[in-house]
């Protein structure tokens, strides 16, 4: 094949602008300190720097997390240990009072510390920490503990003595009373006696669904008046004189088989669905008429009560009336009740944060406990609450009745110091009180282990951190040495073609390279 000088020269121009672009890409990695400037230079390194700097950006997130929550948490054990140091102090304060040696006066001193003692835990159980509530639950930005009129702690406006948790699913759950709405003419009874109430609003077809006051059976009026699934026909009973339907009282099967109206007197009367008036309440919440069991009707007379034959029934307390001649006993405890249903308690639950535990959520948004960490805290636990389940009433060993958290029970302890001593009401108040302030100990320890393993966790991310920019580094970042070598290479080729060059092209070089 001829070589013409033509060819030769365009090669020779090729190798000269390689020799350039190598200098130039040498000097720029020099320069910029990367080893690359588009992904398409280095796919391989590029993708596997870019997953790297995604997970180096989770784990800084997660890292910053972590630190705001060791700084919470150091809060929160702070004022755990204040709270635990107050309730040290009042059972020492305690026990000084429920001495023989203190007289009246000494007493009521003591029962002023440990009422002030109360007012400081209802102070620490409040406190904020960035502006967050520490102990509020899901929503620390309300304040989660009050005092009721009656002096009763409540959290969220609900009393903490009506608060008990589920050992099913973990929950805070109080018994919340069915409210209804008075609607004139939407009330039927079925065969049995069963009441039903109308929904506010018809069916899109023009039907009318019927429901018991708790909500556990339903039937249907058609449009066509006709009854679906049900054989005889219910009886429409219109709502009696009243301003407002409020209470029910359920059957053993939670079926309502009274409804109550309350007149703008505050007098509330409960009727069953013939309209038999069964009991009257005043605007006081005494009963002026009261049916028992047996459906004996009993009027209030005075200080006593008469059944039909006008036989008088002497009060033995609260709730008892005892005939004193046949010794018949009249208890009003099982009057009408309010049908209540269970209800989770507002901000009682849990919230989660990303600390790096590979975080999964459900398809509904709930987080898999497993793969986050608990950040929330409701008080609950700390104070203590009703019992497990149900509203347990806690009797101590001597026969009283002591409260199930920290600020009801010291309100009881501040009564039974003063003015009158109850001895042995102080003894199984100091028992209720021991155990408290254990379960504030408790709630501490397992504070300490979760800040523990949260600074466990802080030094793991950061050397996860530190060992992700190394290994992003060593992918996307240039060796200055390497770089300088090279480029000393760089030269030397750009040396060697000059000279080459000088010895195979004519003197016309230029006229090539132009």
């Amino acid at each position: 094949m001829r070589v013409a000088q033509r060819m030769i020269s365009r090669n020779y121009r090729r190798q000269v602008n390689s020799s350039l672009k190598k200098q130039a890409d040498t000097l720029e990695r020099s320069e910029s300190g990367l080893k690359f400037k588009r992904l398409s230079d280095d796919v391989a390194a590029g993708s596997r720097a870019m997953h790297l700097q995604e997970e180096r950006y989770q784990a800084t997130q997660q890292l910053e997390n972590t630190k705001d929550l060791i700084a919470e948490m150091k809060s929160v054990d702070s004022n755990m240990d204040s709270i635990h140091s107050v309730l040290q102090k009042v059972q020492e304060r305690m026990l000084m009072g429920m001495s023989e040696d203190y007289g009246a006066t000494a007493r009521e001193v003591i029962a002023k510390e440990i009422h002030s003692a109360k007012e400081q835990i209802l102070q620490f159980i409040n406190n904020q920490f960035g502006g967050k509530y520490l102990f509020a639950g899901t929503n620390n930005s309300t304040q989660p503990f009050t005092a009721n009129e009656d002096g009763k702690l409540c959290f969220n406006g609900i009393p903490v003595e009506q608060i008990y948790k589920s050992t099913t699913d973990g929950k805070y759950y109080y018994d919340k009373p069915v409210e209804s709405k008075a609607d004139d003419g939407t009330w039927v009874a079925d065969a049995a006696g069963t009441l039903f109430k109308a929904a506010d609003a018809p069916n899109p077809d023009g039907s009318i669904t019927y429901t018991t006051a708790n909500g556990g059976t339903s039937i249907i009026k058609n449009a066509d008046g006709t009854w679906t699934d049900n054989a005889t026909p219910p009886t429409p009973i219109g709502k009696p004189t009243g301003v407002a339907v409020s209470e029910f009282n359920p059957d053993a099967a939670g079926k309502s088989t009274l409804f109550a109206t309350t007149d703008a007197a505050g007098v509330t009367t409960y009727v069953d669905t013939v309209g038999t008036v069964k009991y009257v309440k005043d605007a006081n919440g005494e009963y002026t008429t009261f049916t028992d069991a047996n459906n004996n009707v009993f009027t209030k007379v005075g200080d006593t009560y008469e059944d039909a034959a006008g036989n008088p029934y002497v009060k033995v307390d609260d709730t008892t009336y005892k005939n004193e001649g046949s010794g018949a006993i009249l208890d009003l405890s099982k009057g009408p009740v309010a049908t209540t249903s269970p209800a989770v308690v507002p901000n009682s639950g849990d919230t989660y944060a990303d600390i790096g535990l590979g975080l999964k959520i459900a398809g509904d948004t709930t987080v898999d406990t497993r793969t986050a960490f608990q950040v929330s805290f409701s008080g609950l636990t700390l104070t203590g609450f009703a019992g497990y389940d149900k509203v347990e009433t806690i009797t101590g060993k001597r026969g009283t009745e002591v409260a199930g958290n920290i600020y009801d029970l010291l309100t009881q302890i501040e009564g039974a110091l003063h003015p009158v001593m109850d001895k042995a009401g102080l003894d199984d108040m100091h028992d209720q009180l021991v155990a408290l302030t254990d379960n504030v100990g408790l709630t501490r320890t397992d504070l300490g282990n979760r800040m523990q393993y949260l600074e466990q966790t802080k030094d793991r991310l950061d050397d996860d951190i530190t060992d992700m920019t190394e290994l992003e580094t060593d992918l996307i970042s240039s060796d200055p040495a390497e770089e300088a070598i090279k480029m000393k290479e760089c030269e030397y080729v750009w040396l060697a073609v000059m000279q080459l060059g000088s010895k195979v092209l004519p003197a016309s070089l230029l006229d090539f390279m132009s």
